[in-house]
């Protein structure tokens, strides 16, 4: 693909169909839209397109406490961290602190061990290729059917850096519906996709004008708006940090570089006065999670001392004013974002995330998996807990990572070497189980660091991934809930 006019798309979530030829989706060109958005005029102008956007408002955040570091009154020690087991445990107490125990939910069930693999049938967007993604493939389950979007070459040489096109399928990989091919996004810049109950909003960063674009999409995939600006993004971070969106039951939440956030309504105009920044306090953030009430982030950053690198989050209300953070976790295996998640499960958030190597020293050294819960004010409720010695141990080398809830657990895959593994725990942070697929890189994958996305359907767990072109077909893995 060219890079005339807009470098590619990659950063953020990216899903990659190198080579395709569309043949019947319906493009906005062919269906005569403008470039303008929501707002446009009688002319086809639009103040969003000349980004005329308001001055980011920088917010005010309350004082961090327990894993700040320092010893605040109320505690008998703070090493900067909210974990147990290294002295001082989650809450601040001398000590190691103690770890739920208990047997898992029983609400939450049993996944089959033996997991279903399914081809999606992508011949009437062109001839197979490769799905494939650096951060994370959009993945959503709209009640009906999973959704996602495709990034792939032009249809017509010359006609732009890249296209996306959207597409459903069933649980069985069967496709349904038709496809929408949208010709205005390109390569290398990140993009997300989310479900609102009724519509999709498709967000991206635009390198020709370094702005953040939106497009509203009906259920279908269909467009009900043209592309508009909400912010600036700048061409010089065109494979760097991701760009969330998140359904917020009145329309839309985007969070992207600098932590700019912006809330907007189902038609695409800004549900309050315009695009906000927290820049002063993160970079950016790998989650935007919604609870009913509040927003979850959370990023990789410093940890207690300069060599260490640290989970940490934020918690906002619907007014954007911070409830909690920004706080520390716990330590993380180095600066991958792509290794930590945060989700609601209805009544809490969890995250989950990846701990540094038990001994780096060791020849095959392996890593702990972490997951905490925090309220939907930002407290957290309880220690964060990991795998159990029955567990198999994750290798260090760990790829791809996505995580949703779904079955009363919050669903953590990941890509270990020849292995794709789903682990799950439930609500109290008790581990449930771990299911595996042996899978061979040089069939499936394109490289063994293939992103992931995953989603619940109601009676099972999701996943797409990165594939190799040519005459293998993506592939949907599904692991069904025993009855």
């Amino acid at each position: 693909m060219g890079a005339d006019r807009c470098p590619a798309l990659r950063g953020g979530r990216l899903v990659l169909l190198p080579g395709f030829v569309v043949a019947v989706a319906c493009t906005l060109a062919a269906c005569g839209r403008s470039a303008g958005g929501p707002d446009a005029d009688a002319d086809g102008e639009s103040d969003d397109a000349a980004l005329d956007l308001p001055e980011p408002d920088h917010g005010e955040l309350p004082p961090a406490t327990c894993g700040d570091g320092i010893v605040a009154p109320g505690e008998e020690c703070d090493d900067g961290n909210r974990m147990n087991d290294d002295g001082c445990d989650w809450s601040c107490r001398l000590g190691d602190g103690e770890t739920p125990t208990g047997p898992p939910d029983p609400d939450a069930g049993r996944l089959a061990e033996e997991a279903g693999i399914s081809s999606i049938n992508l011949d009437d967007i062109g001839s197979p290729g490769a799905l494939a993604a650096t951060d994370e493939i959009p993945l959503e389950w709209t009640g009906e059917a999973y959704a996602t979007v495709a990034i792939h070459s032009p249809l017509e040489p010359g006609t732009g850096d890249g296209q996306a096109t959207f597409f459903k399928f069933d649980t069985a990989g069967n496709r349904v519906g038709r496809s929408w091919t949208y010709p205005f996004i390109s390569e290398w810049f990140p993009f997300d996709l989310a479900w609102s109950g009724s519509g999709f909003g498709l967000c991206f960063g635009d390198g020709s004008d370094d702005s953040t674009k939106c497009v509203m999409l009906d259920g279908d995939g269909k467009p009900t708006s043209d592309p508009f600006a909400i912010g600036v993004w700048s061409a010089r971070e065109l494979l760097g940090p991701p760009l969330r969106v998140v359904g917020d039951g009145a329309g839309w939440a985007v969070s992207w570089r600098g932590l700019q956030f912006a809330k907007l309504d189902e038609s695409g105009r800004h549900r309050d006065e315009g695009t906000r920044s927290l820049e002063a306090y993160l970079p950016y953030s790998s989650t935007l999670a919604w609870s009913g009430t509040s927003y979850l982030l959370t990023w990789l950053a410093q940890g207690a001392t300069p060599d260490e690198v640290a989970v940490r989050y934020l918690v906002l209300d619907a007014e954007l004013t911070p409830l909690a953070g920004p706080r520390i976790l716990g330590p993380a295996n180095g600066w991958s974002e792509s290794r930590s998640r945060g989700v609601w499960l209805g009544d809490r958030f969890a995250i989950g995330w990846v701990g540094p190597p038990f001994d780096p020293s060791a020849p095959v050294s392996t890593c702990p998996l972490y997951v905490a819960r925090l309220d939907r004010s930002g407290s957290l409720l309880g220690p964060p807990t990991t795998l159990p010695d029955e567990a198999t141990a994750l290798p260090s080398d760990i790829f791809g990572f996505s995580a949703t809830a779904g079955a009363n657990s919050i669903a953590i895959v990941l890509s270990v070497g020849e292995e794709l593994r789903l682990v799950r725990f439930d609500r109290e942070g008790v581990f449930i189980e771990q299911v595996d697929l042996l899978v061979d890189h040089t069939v499936w994958w394109t490289a063994p660091d293939g992103p992931l996305g995953i989603a619940f359907d109601g009676s099972g767990f999701g996943v797409v991934m990165s594939y190799a072109g040519g005459s293998i077909l993506p592939r949907l893995v599904r692991w069904a809930l025993l009855p």
